[in-house]
């Protein structure tokens, strides 16, 4: 079961609600990351545990359809601006 949390850069507008690196579900594996083309802070997928789900849709943003995907894990500076993005309370569970 995979978890998701606010988060939310001190120093530009950048914000999500997301796992803040990698977490898994029964039926996939996934990644934070920031998608270059929306500028949006996003878990996308990288891995299905199931074959009939489509493969094409790996390692691309569910907002826009793009792979210029840059990996993002908690802690590290925001891809944005390069501030501070700290995790805020915890959101939801999902699986």
């Amino acid at each position: 079961m995979g978890s998701k949390y606010s988060f939310k850069c001190e120093n530009c507008d950048l914000q999500g609600i997301v796992a803040g690196g990698p977490s898994a579900g029964f039926l996939v594996i996934t990644q934070t990351g920031y998608c270059r083309k929306c500028n949006m802070l996003i878990d996308y997928d990288t891995e299905f545990r199931c074959e009939d789900l489509c493969q094409d849709d790996l390692n691309t943003c569910h907002l826009c359809g793009s792979n210029n995907l840059l990996k993002w894990n908690k802690g590290e500076p925001c891809p944005q601006c390069g501030g501070n993005l700290p995790q805020g309370k915890h959101i939801l569970h999902w699986d």
